[in-house]
């Protein structure tokens, strides 16, 4: 299961990836998430992997992904993006996707904590 909140008054948003979600459910999860009235380019992200296993995603799944987020998922310059990632699958995975994707300010990280640091989100953050 994917599932977002958007904080839209801190430009932030938090998205959550829990179970083994395929890449078709990638791809419909972020097309929610573009489609929400409350996305813009500029929303900072932190994308949270901790309680996802990505054992049906192969590297053609994250190849495949990235060149549609590239094509239909608005991403400013400026945005940060921060990827958390608690095992070297994930990150490395994470890290395939940000090579290809070029644009945006990416991040790898091991825990929430520091992402929430780095995107400037240090009081709250909602969980789903």
């Amino acid at each position: 299961m994917i599932t977002h909140v958007i904080l839209k008054s801190k430009s932030y948003a938090y998205i959550q990836i829990d179970g083994a979600p395929d890449l078709n459910e990638y791809i419909a999860a972020a097309m929610r998430f573009i489609d929400d009235p409350d996305y813009c380019r500029n929303l900072n992200r932190i994308c949270d992997f901790s309680d996802a296993s990505l054992s049906p995603i192969t590297l053609m799944d994250v190849k495949k992904f990235s060149d549609f987020a590239g094509e239909y998922i608005p991403i400013s310059y400026h945005t940060k993006i921060a990827l958390i990632a608690p095992n070297f699958k994930i990150k490395s995975l994470c890290e395939t996707f940000m090579d290809r994707i070029g644009t945006g300010r990416f991040q790898v990280f091991g825990n929430l904590e520091h992402a929430k640091i780095w995107i400037g989100e240090q009081l709250s953050l909602i969980h789903i």
